[in-house]
């Protein structure tokens, strides 16, 4: 049986700007796959954000009257990525060096309120690369026939589970109203906003924290574009599931007064567990366990002659085993 070609996948995506965490493990784990590659980048000049100054930002805000709203979310994420523990990706070096090399093609679309269509010309461009996927990243939202340019369409993430929570800001609203699971939602573009052909869903755990929440659904982003990216490899069909979520309600970003909600649901009890929680009744009154290592009969050795590993303040340590490999040995832990 003759080797399969690599899935050819095209990034709609500015390659001169900055990449969050989740997007550089993305490329990288495609750059070092031998399922697919990325073989173009497509961007659109004229859609680069121009930066605004201080001033020009605190003016604006004073217009739109966001000004009190902006402040208090910039209050957040200085407070939560001082106290989140937040994985950090440092790949970012081999990421750059790729958008160095590979080939960057200029398109321009026409903007339509919140869409962003392109003409005949430039989907015939996009289709003569013969692409399998076309990965958003930027762009608004978008429509007409670059929707049908990839064989297997347009692939884009909605930061949440869009039969339940449409909109912005991801992480958000489900840490905000306390509920128990956050979804995290990989689709086929259509027509539809947050509403596209669902080709696979995450469920995981809501952390505490908004900004703690956010990186978290990033970060399981990556394993499930790329299990579907190998999915697709070995089966090469794309099982995609009509959505029913055009009907859910689309939720805005927050106003000033959802966000001072959010600080008095949140800040008051974390403060009062790490004061009095953590270190009371966690430190001195909790029997946390702890790895001890050490080597011959368990049964033959007292607990204070093996080495000890202390957990870190809010971590438990348990079912550890051993894995010899390579004349080394391995611990594994949860």
């Amino acid at each position: 049986m003759d080797k399969k070609s690599k899935l050819k996948i095209g990034l709609l995506i500015d390659p001169s700007r900055r990449l969050v965490d989740w997007e550089i493990k993305i490329i990288y784990e495609i750059i070092f796959s031998n399922f697919a590659e990325i073989t173009c980048v497509f961007y659109d000049p004229a859609a680069r954000k121009i930066q605004k100054s201080f001033f020009e930002k605190l003016i604006l805000g004073f217009k739109n009257n966001t000004i009190y709203s902006s402040i208090l979310r910039k209050f957040i994420e200085f407070i939560e990525n001082k106290y989140s523990k937040l994985t950090r990706f440092d790949e970012l070096k081999i990421v750059k060096n790729f958008f160095l090399k590979v080939e960057k093609i200029q398109i321009q679309s026409t903007k339509k309120k919140y869409d962003d269509y392109f003409d005949k010309k430039q989907c015939d461009l996009i289709k003569s690369k013969n692409l399998d996927i076309l990965f958003r990243r930027d762009f608004r939202i978008l429509k007409g026939e670059i929707l049908n340019c990839a064989k297997f369409g347009v692939w884009s993430f909605h930061h949440g589970d869009n039969d339940f929570f449409r909109g912005l800001p991801p992480g958000f609203w489900e840490c905000y109203l306390n509920e128990n699971v956050t979804g995290v939602t990989l689709q086929k573009l259509t027509h539809n906003l947050d509403a596209g052909e669902i080709i696979d869903k995450g469920f995981y755990s809501t952390k505490f924290y908004w900004l703690l929440n956010k990186e978290f659904i990033y970060e399981k982003s990556v394993s499930i574009f790329i299990k579907n990216l190998k999915l697709l490899y070995g089966n090469q069909r794309l099982d995609a599931q009509p959505s029913n979520a055009s009907r859910v309600k689309i939720y805005r970003s927050p106003n000033f007064l959802t966000l001072l909600k959010y600080i008095l649901k949140k800040y008051p009890l974390a403060l009062f567990n790490k004061l009095f929680i953590n270190n009371f009744y966690t430190r001195k009154n909790k029997n946390i366990w702890k790895l001890h290592i050490g080597k011959g009969n368990i049964e033959s050795r007292k607990l204070n002659d093996l080495v000890k590993f202390q957990p870190p303040d809010g971590e438990y340590w348990a079912d550890p085993f051993v894995l010899t490999f390579d004349n080394k040995n391995f611990v594994f832990f949860e």
